[in-house]
């Protein structure tokens, strides 16, 4: 337990730090501490280059849905005009990520 402990700070991991493991029946995950507990979620897929968010998009879409897709459904990064949107697919449907998070996510 120590020596995950020191490797983590080695590492320059954080509380809030994001952890990325792989599942036994292939599928992606996502992990991050939260005080007092750790959220993980699992991906069946992910599209890395999906779409880029501009502000047409961001119309049409705040239009054909009540929630707005303007942040990563994970770190919550706002998306700025021309940033490419990554897509993936969870147990709760299709959420938008950040490159970030996509990267992440496809390296589990």
């Amino acid at each position: 337990m120590a020596d995950e402990s020191q490797r983590k700070l080695k590492l320059g991991w954080t509380a809030n730090s994001l952890r990325v493991t792989r599942i036994p029946d292939m599928r992606m995950k996502l992990s991050k501490r939260i005080p007092a507990r750790t959220k993980t979620i699992q991906a069946r897929w992910c599209k890395a280059e999906w779409t880029k968010c501009t502000k047409k998009y961001r119309e049409i879409r705040n239009s054909i849905r009540s929630g707005s897709m303007q942040t990563c459904y994970w770190c919550k990064h706002h998306f700025s005009d021309g940033e490419m949107m990554a897509i993936a697919a969870f147990d709760v449907g299709n959420k938008t990520l950040c490159q970030m998070c996509a990267k992440e996510l496809q390296e589990s």
